[in-house]
């Protein structure tokens, strides 16, 4: 596994010893304003943030935005203000990892607030006239600390070096691993392991509560693997070994996930999607319960499998209904649903909805008109479907 070289964590010139005094209080008076545009941007170019930006989550990292940005302005003056940075962004990245990201979207993140922050520097900058050299090394500046923080941040996703597998940890880090191990690989971790091979797997993904470091060892017996070193936690056993009430009673105040039944060469696959359950529950986008079997939420893993590629498409497919307030927006999608659910039978989509048919007509009408090129053919209706379900799932109105 590749190690992450850990950057120092040393103050950056981040040009607040190049500006004047007038500017530097400017930008801070501005501070505020220039988090929020920065999470909006964020928001529309990484399709991993959009979903987790909205609501009260924007609020806490608008804020923590803006914390980041007064420290950038105080950080020749403020001894420390390098190793409160680098601390939040190892903790981003060690989140990241935990949610089972890939370290891209951070940097991404990273490059688009810098981006915006240099535009309202720019801006700043022109106005106070300052001279092109100054604004040079402003940019510069600028570009070293988008490019420490992403190297904090992929630190952070790398986590430290783990210690070599024991037989019974050799396996689950095989099969849960990436790429997939090849069948002779994980036949000699089992056989050291005393495992016998299992033609079908189940594994649970877990996540510890705030009291706890990481899974207690020698929890189970030697039919259940774990290891207990990995940042994402899980279990792995046959699929006839699954035991629900023994696994929760072993691991209290533990959230658990129970991913999909899988050949041993697909464990890794089904972790992702236990995994995956415990992001949208985390999100509120799947019921916040302490024990979560997937296969009773096959739709909404399904619908919510790929966070980019819905972004495109309920963007594409939903953009006539943007005008709308919130409340008339959600009203039109939950018609939409209906609608579409009873392949344009107005009698029976008014009956789902409780309303008179005549009222729906004319909503339906309403509709047409606006989403004309989305209801111009199967295809694009089949896709208005997936996004008018996926959008009512993130504002938590299923059904």
């Amino acid at each position: 596994m590749k190690t992450a070289q850990r950057v120092d964590d040393r103050p950056v010139d981040h040009g607040r010893a190049l500006l004047p005094p007038s500017v530097v209080d400017a930008l801070r008076a501005q501070a505020g304003t220039l988090a929020r545009s920065i999470i909006g941007g964020i928001r529309r170019s990484v399709p991993e943030y959009t979903s987790l930006l909205e609501g009260p989550l924007g609020g806490v990292f608008t804020t923590a935005v803006e914390t980041l940005l007064v420290r950038c302005l105080d950080a020749p003056s403020r001894p420390g203000a390098g190793q409160e940075s680098a601390a939040l962004f190892r903790d981003l990245g060690r989140a990241e990892f935990a949610r089972g990201h890939s370290p891209r979207a951070l940097r991404t993140a990273c490059r688009v607030g810098g981006q915006i922050a240099w535009r309202c520097l720019s801006d700043h900058a022109r106005h106070h006239g300052l001279s092109t050299e100054t604004l040079s090394r402003c940019a510069e500046a600028i570009s070293l600390h988008v490019r420490m923080l992403s190297s904090w941040a992929e630190e952070g996703h790398a986590g430290p070096p783990r210690p070599p597998p024991t037989p019974r940890t050799g396996v689950p880090r095989l099969a849960l691993g990436e790429p997939p191990p090849g069948g002779s690989d994980l036949a000699e971790a089992a056989a050291a392991a005393g495992w016998p091979l299992p033609e079908q797997v189940v594994v649970v993904a877990l996540q510890a509560p705030a009291d706890a470091e990481s899974l207690p060892p020698n929890t189970f017996d030697g039919a259940v693997l774990a290891d207990p070193t990995s940042a994402r936690p899980a279990l792995l056993m046959a699929a006839d070994r699954l035991d629900t009430g023994e696994i929760a009673a072993a691991l209290p105040g533990w959230r658990i996930a129970i991913g999909p039944v899988a050949p041993l060469a697909k464990a890794a696959a089904a972790f992702r999607v236990a995994r995956r359950a415990l992001d949208l529950a985390n999100r509120g986008l799947l019921p916040a319960r302490p024990l979560i079997d997937c296969a009773d939420h096959l739709q909404t893993l399904i619908l919510l499998a790929d966070d980019a590629l819905l972004g495109r498409l309920t963007e594409q497919r939903l953009a006539p209904l943007d005008g709308l307030s919130g409340r008339d927006r959600t009203a039109q999608l939950v018609t939409l649903r209906e609608w579409l659910a009873a392949r344009g039978n107005i009698a029976e989509a008014a009956r789902r909805l409780g309303v008179h048919p005549q009222t729906l007509r004319h909503r339906v009408t309403k509709l047409s008109g606006q989403l004309t090129e989305s209801l111009a053919c199967a295809e694009a209706r089949f896709e208005l479907e997936i996004a008018v379900r996926v959008e009512l799932l993130r504002l938590g109105t299923a059904s």
